[in-house]
């Protein structure tokens, strides 16, 4: 993405794009796939719409809820989970009280250990507004994403079509439109998305540690 906006030769770069420690987040699985059963059993049987991350403006989550409204109208089992907090929070929850939606939007709060459980029982993970982490970290769950062109990071990491869905403008039903063709085709919720898939082909950590290693010997020479 960079080298295509800026005009460096795509030769002569290599992205490595920033990323979580898979490792410990395969560890987090592990450790929270005993919990999944209780949780679905709370959230219902209906498809799961998932964020994580704070709860910012420049999240557009707004946005997200507004969509909700569309997807509610064909599929009205689904649960959107949003798991964070932060300074938009209450003007969410009362967006989201104005709607009439309480039965339909779980605010979890902040989850420090055990985040997994909400993303092995995510049908789709939506990143409406800027974020970046919170894609791998999907990813590596093996759920697909749906991201929003923001800083471009996520032009790096989301194969569209194929792990997910890049979405070039900020139009709602749009939006609406990808989270509804995820939560009806079961095959587009289960294609590979993790560590070692063709999707990704080698673990994120591994990748950024590779690009380290290489650039050292230039920085030091520099």
């Amino acid at each position: 993405y960079y080298h295509e906006k800026y005009g460096i030769p795509a030769d002569r770069t290599l992205v490595a794009p920033n990323t979580i420690d898979d490792i410990d987040v395969q560890k987090d699985i592990e450790r929270s796939k005993d919990d999944v059963a209780a949780l679905r059993k709370h959230f219902g049987s209906g498809p799961v719409v998932l964020y994580v991350g704070a709860m910012a403006e420049t999240k557009r989550l707004e946005d997200l809820i507004r969509a909700m409204e569309e997807v509610w109208n064909k599929c009205p089992s689904t649960k959107l989970v949003l798991v964070g907090d932060g300074e938009f929070r209450s003007d969410l929850e009362k967006m989201v009280s104005e709607l009439k939606r309480r039965d339909k939007v779980i605010f979890t709060g902040k989850v420090l250990e055990g985040v997994s459980r909400y993303f092995l029982l995510a049908d789709v993970f939506v990143l409406p507004g800027l974020g970046g982490l919170a894609i791998p970290h999907a990813m590596i769950h093996g759920v697909p994403v749906i991201a929003r062109i923001a800083d471009g990071t996520e032009k790096d990491l989301i194969r569209d079509g194929v792990t997910g869905y890049l979405l070039e403008n900020n139009n709602n039903r749009e939006l609406a439109e990808k989270i509804i063709t995820i939560i009806t085709k079961p095959e587009l919720r289960t294609r590979p998305c993790g560590p070692g898939s063709s999707a990704t082909s080698i673990s994120p950590v591994l990748r950024f540690c590779k690009t380290c290693f290489i650039f050292h010997p230039v920085i030091l020479a520099s």
